[in-house]
């Protein structure tokens, strides 16, 4: 993107990259790279926008970083033990009934 300076920059889930991508495909502002990313988000993407909105606003409400919500909402984790090696990007300890919050929050969104 020569000649173009940053907005802004932050955390997007997969299903907000898609959108994004879409709305710039119809602009006719995509390029190639932008097509890979597209083709990617929409064969990786779990849930829908909406969806992932919630799921990261409500696993965000455990104390949660926005970046690791985010992760959460992509990876879609269930079990605990997976669970627990995203949350090593946040660098500290959650309990098991933090876990199990998460765990639930995920599954209600499958």
């Amino acid at each position: 993107m020569i000649g173009k300076s940053k907005l802004e920059t932050r955390v997007a889930t997969m299903p907000e990259v898609l959108e994004i991508l879409e709305e710039r495909r119809k602009a006719g502002e995509i390029g190639y790279e932008q097509e890979v990313m597209q083709d990617y988000s929409k064969k990786f993407s779990k849930i829908s926008l909406s969806d992932a909105k919630k799921a990261m606003s409500e696993i965000a409400a455990l104390g949660i970083s926005e970046k690791t919500s985010a992760k959460m909402v992509e990876l879609m984790p269930t079990e605990p033990m997976q669970i627990k090696h995203v949350l090593v990007i946040e660098r500290k300890m959650f309990d098991d009934e933090t876990v199990n919050k998460i765990a639930e929050i995920i599954k209600s969104y499958q």
